[in-house]
């Protein structure tokens, strides 16, 4: 049985918003709290001896902060980390050097993260000399060497800026490999490369580790490359893991609206392919401001109707944008009637500009009324009256915050999905045998 290396439980990351001196004596005097970007809020996983690990999503999704975090370079700012059962909040001393030792990260840009006046044999070397590990020549070759930068004696005067952008990120790797870890983060390790040196790369990379036995997190937006590379995939958006499982199954069975579109955004070799791609409506939501419940609903192409309401899932989505962007301030009443033509406190013509902007698809009945009634109270100069009207008939379940639509990977299920619309297997019932079988009926 294989030993658990990391287990992650509940990580958050909140980043302070930069504010001038005077916003912050205002707020100071006012007695507020200062905004906070919430870059990861709530991730939770577990790490296996040996096991690859894939987090994935888009640009802003808290992945980086993640796989800092995971090797110490950020303290969170709640939740826990433990490496080989220990609390990293809890070490210090030599426990702490051991960890560090254990534990390295292979960044994704090699230039930015290699110090330009210390030679190869010197990068190298730095890691060995602050832990007091003897023997630093041969196992700087050794490690070079693994690195396919050979003859080692070569490389080991050159400074970064005197070699490619492949040798610089295999130099990168060397560094990471130096100190025998058996726990590395790989943050996009080759999206600065040019296609051509990516395979060389990738494949270094999984030399590394099945020969070292390593236990790895690969942070990547590529599902391709993480297809390739990880036993388990996690995709993350706003800060938390939507989906986790086997990389193989998450990939072409995704069950999140997320996942589902981001696969349908890989590009597929078949100009001839006919494929139903998921469009994203709206954007990414506040990460200051973060909604409740699930942070995808605001473009979800499934939002799930209250029960009891019979209407259109497109048109669904369009009134849920709808209450959302008028909630967050993205519609602004007051700039709608500037653009009317004829007279600003016309209620027709004010409803009217919103219908054309907003809702394309045909309401009926009491969905119908309820809109009408909403776009009415807004004319009237009263946000939240026509937010409540909205809410007490459209409110959805994804809204709600609930336990229950976390991602989990449980045995036998092995698979965490954070949707409502997700309904885990449950487990084949097992036939009896033996002794204790009961009798076949004649």
């Amino acid at each position: 049985m294989t030993e658990q290396i990391l287990e992650v439980d509940g990580l958050k990351k909140h980043f302070p918003v930069n504010e001038g001196w005077i916003a912050s004596m205002m707020r100071a005097v006012a007695g507020g709290e200062q905004d906070v970007v919430h870059a990861v809020d709530g991730v939770s996983f577990e790490l296996q001896e040996g096991e690859t690990l894939g987090l994935a999503g888009e640009s802003g999704c808290g992945k980086t902060t993640t796989g800092m975090s995971l090797v110490k370079l950020h303290d969170p700012t709640d939740g826990e980390i433990r490496y080989r059962g220990t609390s990293l909040e809890e070490m210090s001393g030599e426990e702490l050097d051991g960890f560090r030792q254990n534990a390295q990260m292979i960044f994704q840009d090699p230039f930015e993260s290699l110090n330009p006046r210390m030679t190869v044999y010197d990068t190298i070397a730095e890691p060995l000399r602050i832990h007091d590990i003897g023997n630093e020549t041969a196992r700087v070759k050794r490690a070079l060497e693994f690195a396919e930068l050979q003859p080692a004696e070569q490389y080991f005067d050159d400074y970064p800026h005197e070699l490619s952008g492949g040798q610089r990120q295999r130099l990168a790797i060397a560094r990471a490999l130096v100190l025998d870890p058996d726990f590395i983060v790989a943050d996009e390790p080759v999206s600065m490369l040019d296609v051509s040196l990516r395979a060389g790369v990738l494949s270094l990379l999984e030399r590394m580790t099945d020969e070292f036995g390593l236990s790895v997190v690969y942070i990547s937006h590529d599902l391709s490359l993480l297809r390739h590379m990880c036993d388990r995939i996690a995709i993350m958006y706003m800060g938390r893991i939507v989906e986790i499982g086997d990389t193989e199954d998450v990939i072409s069975n995704p069950q999140h609206p997320y996942t589902k579109s981001l696969i349908d955004a890989v590009p597929v070799p078949d100009p001839t392919a006919d494929r139903d791609r998921v469009e994203l409506s709206g954007e990414v939501g506040d990460a200051v401001e973060v909604p409740t419940g699930c942070r995808f609903r605001g473009r979800c192409p499934s939002i799930i109707p209250p029960d009891g309401i019979e209407i259109d899932q497109a048109a669904f989505r369009e009134i849920s944008s709808f209450r959302y962007r008028l909630e967050d301030g993205t519609i602004d009443p007051a700039s709608i009637r500037e653009d009317l033509d004829g007279d600003r406190s016309d209620t027709a013509a004010f409803k009217r500009k919103l219908r054309e902007k907003h809702f394309t698809h045909e309401l009926a009945g009491a969905n119908e009324a309820t809109v009408d009634d909403a776009l009415e109270t807004l004319a009237s100069g009263d946000t939240e009256a026509a937010l409540e009207t909205l809410a007490d008939r459209f409110a959805t379940v994804c809204e709600r915050d609930d336990p229950a639509a976390e991602p989990r990977v449980e045995i036998p299920d092995d698979r965490g999905v954070a949707c409502h619309l997700y309904e885990p297997e449950t487990p084949a019932e097992t036939t009896a045998t033996g002794e204790d079988a009961a009798p076949a009926d004649d």
